[in-house]
């Protein structure tokens, strides 16, 4: 900022403030005599043009971090400007006409049936909007339909902020109308394209936030399976009437659009193969969305504009107002071919010299002032602002509301009368900065680049800022308040900026819970974790840091179906310091309990262990049932994590014991219900040990109480464990059904973690059914998952059974690899029946190489333990793998005592698939040999 200030007498002075001059005072102190030093701004600007040599780094007052500096050595010699711009370049600068033509092409494909999707990628400013613009101007006297979406950064977040705006602009609600009015809207919106009209109006209201009159009952729906009707319900009106005419939906800026819309944009982008229907997608190089790759799918980048493109450009926006070559010369070689910023610059320097005719026509033409062509695509943009008068305060009010604003937004925080306010309005949309939609008081304006609304931004005071933020704050809960409850992440956005800490974090916590709510982990994660960050900048108070302990479990139970275990576990460590501190004997029950879970799955047993039995004990003491209850269940965890079957069975049994009758119904922790979880880890402890009659009655009944109870975690959980159960048995064919219909739920409700459970064991019975093509890329990719979520637990139970399948498909070095990783893990973790498993797969994976003796090794030391352990269907299979050891090293004596054990073991457990095949083993032993032992 530059300005005078009052001196002696009547003198002032001319002063400037801010980081600017305080960066330039310290350039000049770091450069010696005879020397240039220049900040990193005017460095990046240079290019290759001239040599550089970095500087140490100085420190600056009012900036955070010390920032780097160079010495300017001179021009670089044979560097032309064209090389050295272009070494910034992403790729060969072209025109746009071949860009055009291959999306002509698409559309023609498209139109034909055969949908096709165009990724537009490139810098901000390269014409992404400009070749939509172009494309659908030449489509306008074609038959088809277009829908366009846009994204918004400061929507990064709020679940389908693109498709809901677009929602709302056409059903084209009138200001201050009836909820039935605006479903009557709704109504004639979606009647075309859906088959449940009731559901979908119910389902897309709540999503814009109208009320329901009446004429709609409100659907008792989860909120996983909320979400995803209400994404059907999205897709369908996306896709519908494709059949009449071709369709072209735009998403532009995708590289800001939030999780849930993302998911619907990969249902979108999957189901236009075969439809048509073209989809355009503009984005930053930096978004790679899944589907690159695909045969219908086409990445078209952008790259700049080479001379002559630049220069028609120049021309088209002058007009009839040709600039003089000199200033065409300073355009092309400080826009680097960057559409944009070329028009923006050429713009400015337009305006600049009408300004200068209308205000100095008559005066001599060296007394004019020369025109100022700004370094940057912000200062053109900036000049361009300044230009407008008592319309840049409101740019810079729009600008603060968002990329999109409304009439009755800005209007209720502009002190402008209303008069003024369209004016200054209009004089906005005249500039072709921002474009309007529809007349006032019912207009919508945008800004015409995300990069005019950041030079609007920018360009204000922070203490403009600030209170422009509260003002918007507080005026969408006044005026807003629909809006405000659906979508308080905007809210909550604005208090942040405001620098209104409390209401923020009320605001971003609402956020999160809501978007919890409607099972949208990852948005409630983000959302929480600005409620964190905000409440820490708040006085520590006892209220503050007994919420900053809830906010940590709050994230846990949100990062915990994402399987984000580190994060977890940073969170829990700091709310346990937090409750210590506090002496909060509750809190830091719940923090223990929490973390038992965490650290159970995530590899960590031994100290999953410790934390479960301190939970225990704070639980008992303290009487609470959901604290005794929760450790109960998450200590029993912990024991099953470390395989120490005794201890987890009689924890299981407590919480069982704990929720007799009704309270089996009752739900405590995100586990899912206690009841359940326990029926279903006893159902795999007794399936080790072989009590298969035991385990079948817990499985079973777990799978009826978590029907009853209609939660699809607790389905996901006990289906998995009942299916291992049936597996470890024999019963493959009931183990499938049980298991495609675990992975079913999990797939439906969105549960990474049970997906990749339920699919794992899925790939291990199609395996032992002699299906291992479809089996071992299924446990291959279940394992992936388990270990990009750092769950080491499950790695672990998934090692050996994938050992045994490659084994199935005759690859032994991949099961020898395999069982050598899970021997090592349980050796690492204490888990010593996961160490007696894999003993006896490396045992099966070398009894056919040259080392019988080391296979036999094997199953002796798995024997041993599987003995001690009480794993009798474990001990059965090592007495199985021995025999057929001996069988094959010409050893029938010990063959056959060796499998006659095994066929009585697996016999009395009723393990038929296993009894059938060491049956077969031993009718092929010598008809003598058993001759003979029958006769002993």
């Amino acid at each position: 900022m530059i300005g005078e200030r009052p001196g002696p007498g009547d003198l002032h002075q001319h002063v400037a403030i801010g980081e600017t001059p305080d960066l330039a005072t310290r350039l000049q102190s770091a450069a010696g005599p005879g020397e240039v030093a220049i900040a990193a701004s005017t460095r990046r600007l240079l290019g290759q043009l001239f040599d550089t040599r970095a500087l140490p780094d100085i420190e600056v007052k009012g900036l955070p971090q010390p920032v780097s500096a160079w010495q300017v050595l001179g021009e670089a010699m044979g560097v032309s400007r064209f090389d050295a711009r272009r070494a910034d370049s992403l790729s060969v600068l072209v025109g746009r006409q071949e860009e055009i033509e291959l999306l002509l092409r698409r559309w023609t494909q498209a139109k034909s049936g055969a949908g096709r999707v165009v990724l537009i990628s490139g810098e901000p400013g390269i014409g992404k909007s400009r070749i939509v613009e172009s494309l659908l101007a030449s489509l306008e006297d074609e038959q088809h339909s277009r829908l366009r979406y846009y994204c918004s950064p400061h929507h990064t977040h709020s679940a389908l902020y693109p498709f809901i705006t677009q929602l709302e602009r056409v059903a084209n609600f009138e200001p201050g109308s009836s909820a039935g009015a605006r479903i009557d809207r709704l109504e004639a919106l979606l009647a075309p394209a859906t088959t449940n009209l009731p559901r979908d109006v119910a389902l897309i209201a709540e999503l814009v936030g109208v009320l329901l009159d009446g004429r709609y009952p409100s659907l008792a729906l989860s909120p996983q399976e909320k979400r995803e009707k209400t994404l059907n319900a999205l897709l369908n009106q996306l896709l519908a009437g494709t059949a009449q005419a071709p369709r072209l939906i735009v998403i532009e800026d995708a590289h800001w659009i939030d999780p849930t819309s993302l998911d619907l944009l990969d249902a979108i982008a999957a189901r236009a193969a075969n439809l048509p229907l073209l989809l355009l997608v503009t984005i930053r190089p930096e978004f790679q969305p899944s589907w690159i790759g695909h045969p219908h799918v086409t990445l078209l980048p952008l790259s700049r504009l080479g001379r002559s493109d630049s220069a028609g450009i120049i021309d088209d926006v002058a007009g009839d107002k040709p600039l003089p070559e000199a200033i065409v010369e300073q355009i092309l070689s400080r826009t680097d071919g960057i559409p944009l910023f070329i028009e923006e610059l050429t713009r400015t320097l337009l305006e600049q010299e009408l300004l200068r005719e209308a205000s100095d026509s008559d005066g001599p033409e060296q007394s004019r002032p020369s025109l100022a062509i700004p370094a940057t695509l912000q200062a053109s943009l900036a000049a361009r602002l300044d230009l407008l008068g008592a319309a840049k305060d409101v740019a810079s009010i729009g600008a603060a509301i968002g990329r999109e604003f409304s009439y009755e937004l800005i209007a209720a925080i502009s002190a402008l009368p209303p008069a003024d306010l369209d004016a200054a309005l209009g004089r906005l949309s005249t500039s072709g900065l921002v474009s309007r939609r529809g007349s006032p008081p019912q207009a919508n304006y945008t800004f015409k680049h995300a990069l005019v609304q950041d030079a609007a931004y920018v360009t204000m005071l922070r203490s403009r800022r600030r209170q422009l933020h509260e003002d918007i704050g507080s005026r969408l809960i006044e005026s807003f308040p629909a809006l405000a409850e659906s979508q308080p992440e905007i809210v909550a956005h604005h208090f942040t900026e405001a620098g209104r800490v409390r209401e923020a974090t009320d605001h971003w916590i609402k956020a999160g819970r809501l978007a919890r709510a409607r099972w949208a982990n990852r948005e409630a994660a983000s959302f929480l974790e600005r409620a964190l960050r905000a409440l820490e900048t708040e006085p520590e108070t006892r209220a503050t840091l007994e919420q900053a302990i809830d906010l940590r479990i709050d994230l846990k139970n949100s990062l915990f179906p994402l399987g984000q275990f580190a994060r977890i576990v940073g969170y829990l460590r700091e709310a346990e310091a937090l409750a210590r501190n506090l002496d909060d004997p509750r809190r830091l029950c719940l923090t223990f309990v929490h973390m038992c879970q965490t650290l159970s799955l995530s590899g960590n047993p031994q100290d999953a262990v410790k934390f479960g039995r301190d939970a225990h004990l704070l639980a008992e003491k303290l009487g609470e049932l959901s604290l005794r209850v929760s450790a109960s269940l998450f200590l029993g965890l912990a024991c099953f994590s470390t395989l120490h079957y005794g201890e987890a069975e009689s924890h299981y049994l407590n919480v069982l014991e704990l929720l007799e009758g009704e309270l089996s119904l009752q739900q405590f922790s995100l586990a899912g219900f206690p009841a359940v979880t326990a029926h279903g880890f006893l159902t795999r402890i007794y399936a080790d040990q072989g009590k298969f009659a035991r385990g079948t009655a817990h499985g079973e009944e777990g799978i009826r109480l978590a029907e009853a109870v209609d939660h699809p975690y607790s389905l996901g959980i006990v289906s998995w464990c009942f299916a291992d159960l049936l597996a470890s048995r024999g019963e493959l064919s009931r183990a499938v059904v049980v298991l495609e219909r675990g992975l079913a739920v999990a797939r439906e409700w969105n549960l990474p973690f049970l997906v990749a459970g339920n699919s794992g064991s899925l790939g291990h019975a199609y395996s032992l059914l002699g299906r291992t093509a479809e089996g071992l890329p299924l446990m291959e990719q279940a394992l992936g998952v388990f270990e990009k979520m750092g769950h080491r637990f499950a790695q672990a139970l998934f090692l050996s059974p994938l050992g045994e399948a490659y084994l199935l498909a005759g690859r032994q070095a991949d099961a020898l690899r395999s069982a050598g990783w899970a021997l090592a893990m349980a050796r690492e973790n204490g888990q010593r029946s996961g160490e007696a498993a894999a003993l006896r797969l490396l045992g099966d994976a070398s009894s056919g190489d040259s080392s019988p003796d080391q296979a036999e090794g094997y199953y002796r030391t798995a024997l041993l333990l599987a003995d001690e352990l009480a794993l009798r269907p474990l001990a059965a299979r090592c007495h199985h793998g021995l025999g057929k050891l001996y069988l094959h090293a010409g050893r029938p004596d010990q063959s056959r005592n060796e499998l006659v054990t095994a066929t009585t073991m697996f016999r009395e457990m009723e393990m038929r698939f296993w009894l059938e095949q060491a049956e077969a083993e031993l009718s092929g032993l010598p008809e003598s040999l058993l001759l003979r032992n029958e006769r002993r």
